[in-house]
C-alpha cells in the first residue's frame, strides 16, 4: 500500500491498527494528541491572563477532554449530555461553565444537581427562568459582538444589544440576580482582531453601567471573551485582545478581573487526519465519479454547517506499488465525490481535478477535528457515528 509521508510517520508509531482500519469499511480518525500540549503552550504564552474554557461541542471525543483536563483547560458546556461526559472523566463540576444562552427548565434542574455554579444569559425571559429554577447561579450576560468575516456568524442568534442593558440590569437587581460577568462571541472561525478590541470596549461600557450606577452596583468580575480562535490566526488575535484588555481595563488587577474564553476548534481542528475510502466509482461523459465510505450526514456534515471549503486530498493507494507510477502518469480528470447514503444531494465535492484512482484507495484530509464528527448522524441506517480511531501519543 503506497502512504503519503505523514500517513507513513503515522503507520510506523501505530502499525498494525492502521493496517487493520484500512483494510476495513469504515472511515478512520487518526487523532494525534501531542499537537494539543503544543497548542496548549502557545495558548499560555500568547494570552497568559486568559482561562481557555474547551468548547465541547466542537469534538467531544474523551480522549481530547482527558487530555485538555489534564493540560489544565476548564470547560463550556451547552447540554446534560455535555456536562456529563466531563463529570464522567473525574474532571470538578468547578471546571464547568454552562455557556448556552438559552437553556430549558430540565437543563437548569440537572445541572443545579451537578453543582455548576455559572452561566450565560442574554435576554430578561431567560434572566426570569434562571431565577426561578436556578437561583444560586453565577450569571454572565451576553452581548452583542460580531466578525462579520467569520466562518461561522453567532451574533444573528445571540447577544443583547446596548439599548436593551439598562432594562436588563434593572430586571436583575429587582430579582436580586447573582450578576458576575459579561460575555461575547465574534463568531466562530473569526479573522478580523479589531472585532475582539470593538468587543472589549462595549463590554467595558456594560461593566461600568452595573458597576458604577447606584441603582444597579453589580460588582462584575469576570470577562469571557468567547472563542472564534483557530491555530493559524491565534498569534494576530492575541495581540488585539492583549491591547484591548490593557486599553480598556487597565485596573484589572485592582479590580481583580478573571478573564476566560471558549476556544473549540483552536485545540481540536489540528489535531485530527481524517481518511475514507472509495467503495464505487464510475466514468461518464469523460468524468469520474467515486462514492466514499462517509457522507454529509457524518463527518463532512462541515460542509454544510460549517462552512467549509473541501480542499483536494492526499491518496493512498490500494494497488501495488510498481503500479502506482501508471497511475500517476495518467492525466488527472474533473471528479465528483459523492457520499454513501441514498440521498442524490449528499455531494462531497464537484468538479475537482484528481488522479485516476480505484475501488479501495483511500482519500486523506488533514486538520479534520473541529466541527465534523461531532454533529454526525446515522442517516439510512448507516453508522456514520462510529469511525475507526488511532490515537498517537
Amino acid at each position: 500500500m503506497n502512504l503519503t509521508p505523514s500517513s507513513l510517520e503515522i503507520t510506523k508509531q501505530n502499525n498494525e491498527s492502521l493496517e487493520l482500519y484500512l483494510n476495513a469499511d469504515r472511515s478512520i480518525y487518526i487523532y494525534n494528541m501531542s499537537s494539543l500540549a503544543k497548542s496548549f503552550a502557545i495558548w499560555t504564552k500568547l494570552l497568559p491572563e486568559i482561562k481557555p474554557y474547551y468548547a465541547i461541542k466542537c469534538n467531544p471525543d474523551k480522549e481530547i477532554i482527558r487530555k485538555l483536563g489534564e493540560l489544565g483547560t476548564y470547560f463550556d458546556c451547552a447540554s446534560p449530555n455535555e456536562v456529563e461526559t466531563i463529570l464522567s472523566l473525574n474532571i470538578d463540576s468547578s471546571r464547568i461553565i454552562y455557556a448556552n444562552p438559552c437553556k430549558t427548565k430540565t437543563d437548569l434542574l440537572h445541572v443545579n444537581k451537578r453543582n455548576i455554579q455559572t452561566t450565560t444569559f442574554d435576554n430578561i425571559a431567560e434572566l426570569e427562568k434562571i431565577v426561578k429554577y436556578s437561583p444560586q447561579m453565577n450569571l454572565i450576560m451576553r452581548i452583542y459582538a460580531s466578525d462579520e468575516s467569520a466562518q461561522c456568524i453567532l451574533s444573528n442568534k445571540y447577544g443583547c444589544h446596548e439599548e436593551d442593558w439598562e432594562e436588563i440590569l434593572k430586571r436583575a437587581r429587582e430579582l436580586n440576580a447573582k450578576l458576575v460577568g459579561i460575555s461575547f462571541h465574534i463568531g466562530s472561525g473569526a479573522s478580523n482582531p479589531d472585532a475582539y478590541i470593538n468587543a472589549l470596549a462595549k463590554a467595558r461600557k456594560l461593566y461600568n453601567l452595573a458597576r458604577y450606577m447606584k441603582e444597579y452596583d453589580f460588582h462584575l468580575s469576570i470577562i469571557d471573551i468567547g472563542g472564534g480562535f483557530t491555530i493559524n490566526n491565534i498569534d494576530r488575535m492575541s495581540i488585539a485582545i492583549n491591547k484591548g484588555i490593557e486599553t480598556y481595563f487597565p485596573d484589572k488587577k485592582l479590580e481583580e478581573f478573571k478573564f476566560i474564553a471558549e476556544p473549540g476548534r483552536y485545540f481540536s481542528e489540528n489535531v485530527a487526519t481524517f481518511l475514507v475510502k472509495i467503495i464505487g466509482m464510475r466514468e461518464r461523459n469523460g468524468a469520474r465519479e467515486y462514492y466514499i465510505n462517509d457522507s454529509i450526514y457524518g463527518s463532512f456534515n462541515c460542509i454544510m454547517y460549517d462552512h467549509t471549503h473541501i480542499v483536494e486530498p492526499r491518496i493512498i493507494r490500494s494497488t501495488p506499488e510498481k503500479d502506482n507510477e501508471y497511475y500517476e502518469k495518467l492525466p488527472h480528470k474533473i471528479s465528483t465525490i459523492y457520499g454513501n447514503t441514498c440521498d442524490g444531494g449528499d455531494i462531497i465535492v464537484k468538479n475537482i481535478l484528481l488522479p485516476i484512482l480505484n475501488v479501495d484507495d483511500w482519500l486523506l484530509w488533514n486538520n479534520f477535528g473541529a466541527y465534523t464528527i461531532s454533529a454526525a448522524c446515522d442517516f439510512n441506517g448507516i453508522e456514520l457515528t462510529k469511525p475507526n480511531k488511532i490515537y498517537i501519543q
